[in-house]
């Protein structure tokens, strides 16, 4: 219905502020906080690395691997890294940030135990079931709370170098790991490696597709290994996944 007489009609002025009020609407929900699932990865039920990155007095490197698995329970004191122990690490102090920038923030686990302790690490199951379950708990437990946003953090092995982030099937992740890569690339200095889709399971029907794996660095390199060793360096890395994080909750 066009204009009558230069005057709006009832029909386009409700049609006219509908659409004021979507815009307005959408600005203000960009502007609000999102809810946001940091899954560190691992933890004593699934999988993950030992990694002592250190150097001996000759000063070559001192390298042994084990399987989380079959824990060590000194090793950690000794030196040695413990891939579920950095993840959480890393996990812990992007809540804090995030939390600060607006945002409400879950962790999937909050000791060395698995998604908060829905697996058992007494269990006989294979990895592949326990893997499984844990898919299922994490879709569960991301539509529970209603998530806007799921990252699920881990540290590479394999001698290489830089910073990866996976995505499953939707431009949503592609988006946001770009974002997350290129902020650990500008706040911590680690190279961009790879942005790739793939089949994790953990990312599947989560978060309308905001669901990403994210490989901050490699935890066998001597390069990136430093962001590992202290506390500041742990922080440097959580303030990249951090604002990596908020400049793409800022686009939706």
């Amino acid at each position: 219905m066009k204009h009558i007489n230069g005057v709006l009609t009832k029909e386009m002025f409700d049609k006219t502020t509908k659409k004021v009020l979507q815009h307005y609407d959408s600005q203000r929900r960009c502007k609000m906080g999102k809810t946001i699932i940091l899954d560190p990865g691992h933890g004593l039920t699934i999988g993950g690395e030992y990694q002592r990155p250190l150097m001996n007095c000759n000063g070559k490197r001192v390298r042994a691997v084990y399987n989380s698995m079959t824990p060590h329970p000194n090793d950690y004191k000794k030196g040695f890294y413990r891939e579920d122990f950095g993840t959480l690490a890393i996990a812990q102090q992007a809540k804090i940030i995030l939390e600060k920038q607006g945002h409400t923030v879950f962790l999937t686990r909050e000791d060395e135990r698995d998604a908060k302790n829905f697996l058992s690490s007494q269990s006989t199951n294979t990895w592949k079931r326990k893997y499984w379950k844990k898919w299922k708990w994490v879709k569960h437990f991301t539509a529970q709370k209603e998530a806007d946003v799921f990252v699920s953090i881990h540290t590479n092995a394999g001698r290489g170098t830089g910073t990866s982030c996976f995505w499953a099937h939707s431009p949503n992740g592609v988006e946001l790991s770009k974002s997350l890569v290129g902020a650990l690339n500008k706040h911590v200095g680690l190279k961009i490696r790879k942005v790739a889709k793939h089949r994790y399971l953990i990312l599947r029907d989560s978060c309308n597709g905001r669901a990403v794996l994210l490989e901050c660095l490699f935890h066998d390199s001597m390069v990136d290994v430093v962001n590992l060793l202290s506390k500041k360096g742990v922080k440097k890395v959580a303030k990249g996944v951090a604002y990596g994080i908020d400049n793409y909750c800022k686009t939706f």
